[in-house]
């Protein structure tokens, strides 16, 4: 058995592609499982590759045997001068709030992702970018791209909520010389930089890892799930564009439009976060169980992280703003200069509290709650964060029902008054709504004394 197989039937793997990408063999493919999820397939016996190779093994992010993050961080930039450490976000020199002028309308959250990859094309840092994009292939929505221009960058603006992954721009890159910036998930970015300890010439083609924050990813099912709520054909799903923003509503409530069937079938439409879509998600539905066994929220491999300003001050705001969280010196240097001189960025400094408060829900969810590989709530969980009970519950209702609603999906063949009538997702759902009311009852007089301590601040 290929010794990535065995990450696979654990329910390690996240789907990444890095595997694949980087067997000298080309034994694996990256291919859709069962479950709607990316998994590498042995298209030959791999027997003597795992006992004499072990490439595959080495770069995936996945199993817990290779280097952390927080010991990849160390190496990339705990020499720079400045940097400070926490263990929420890793290793940082900057953080700044704010927003594109030119990329806030058509990006995710503030534009910074894409106005960051352009001006690293812009300035001659980078020869081309590979970043995530829509394809017309219904069978595969989202892939992975190799772009060289800034019209390419603008096309494949906006997030992804579906899997991708990596193993043909890596093949390509490998492939090709050149200067590459490369963004996408915290696992991503970790096995960039396993790769490039094994394959020198990667250091030199990939200058820039770009990290994206991240609370968990789902399965393609997830996109068939919100098709279907707002009255379409997951069977015939098209399209969809993730994050489009309405500026009728704040911009914590997302929208995701959709385009199903076709002739008189044909539906275009958008459903909202609020439409049942963020308690899906919220809850687990479609969720990729490898993400039970990661903590990297802040993607502490990567050289800039971006994420979404979710605090009380900019959420309420429907154009969105996005944070971000420097490692890298140049890249320090290439957006605090912008940031104070041409005047096409909004940007502010921000505290890293004010980071971690942007994404606490992540945070307590990725971090005090994590899976170790054994299959259960880890010792850190128990020894230092200190948590009731119930907040453990609630995490393994999620695995749950991450698991349940993807075999409800194919078992009720993607019907959703079905899916909603299942027995098991039905005894899971009311338990977690149980135990969330309970979690809130105990969490209120901590809520009312945060209340009353920033009250007293701002008298």
């Amino acid at each position: 058995m290929n010794i990535i197989t065995e990450v696979v039937q654990k329910g390690w793997c996240v789907g990444c592609g890095m595997c694949a990408a980087v067997c000298p063999k080309e034994r694996l493919e990256i291919r859709w499982n069962p479950r709607g999820e990316y998994s590498p397939i042995e298209v030959e016996g791999c027997a003597d590759c795992s006992k004499n190779c072990q490439i595959c093994y080495k770069v995936c992010p996945a199993h817990g045997n290779t280097p952390d993050e927080t010991e990849i961080g160390k190496k990339l930039y705990g020499k720079a001068e400045g940097v400070q450490y926490k263990s929420e976000t890793g290793y940082y020199l900057s953080s700044y709030v704010g927003y594109s002028k030119e990329h806030r309308a058509t990006g995710a959250s503030g534009g910074m992702a894409s106005w960051t990859l352009e001006a690293l094309l812009a300035s001659g840092k980078v020869e081309a970018v590979a970043t995530v994009g829509r394809t017309k292939d219904p069978d595969k929505l989202f892939e992975f791209r190799i772009c060289h221009s800034v019209e390419e960058i603008r096309a494949s603006g906006r997030s992804a909520y579906y899997p991708v992954e990596v193993s043909q721009v890596m093949q390509y890159i490998l492939n090709n010389e050149g200067r590459y910036a490369v963004i996408g998930l915290p696992c991503v970015c970790k096995a960039i930089r396993l790769a490039q300890d094994i394959f020198p010439k990667l250091k030199r083609r990939i200058p820039y890892v770009l990290g994206l924050t991240c609370g968990h990813q789902c399965s393609k099912f997830f996109a068939e799930y919100i098709c279907a709520l707002g009255g379409g054909d997951p069977h015939e799903l098209r399209e969809m564009i993730f994050r489009t923003k309405d500026l009728t509503q704040p911009a914590s409530n997302l929208g995701f439009l959709f385009h199903s069937g076709c002739g008189s079938n044909e539906i275009f439409k958008q459903v909202l976060w609020r439409d049942g879509v963020g308690e899906a998600f919220a809850n687990g539905f479609f969720q990729i169980p490898g993400c039970f066994y990661c903590d990297d929220v802040f993607a502490e491999c990567a050289d800039i992280a971006f994420m979404d300003a979710w605090l009380p001050e900019y959420k309420k705001q429907p154009e969105g703003h996005s944070i971000i969280l420097i490692r890298n010196t140049e890249a320090d240097e290439l957006i605090g200069n912008e940031a104070c001189g041409s005047g096409k960025l909004k940007l502010s400094e921000i505290s890293i509290k004010r980071v971690m408060q942007s994404q606490l829900n992540v945070i307590n969810q990725k971090q005090s709650l994590l899976f170790d590989k054994k299959d259960s709530l880890s010792l850190r969980y128990y020894l230092y964060k200190k948590p009731m009970i119930l907040q453990s519950r609630i995490r393994r209702i999620h695995f749950e029902i991450s698991d349940k609603s993807s075999i409800a999906w194919n078992f009720h063949k993607k019907n959703l008054v079905e899916f909603n009538k299942d027995n098991d997702l039905l005894e899971l759902s009311t338990k977690l709504s149980k135990y969330k009311k309970y979690q809130k009852i105990i969490r209120l007089p901590m809520r009312i004394s945060g209340r009353i301590q920033r009250a007293c601040l701002r008298i």
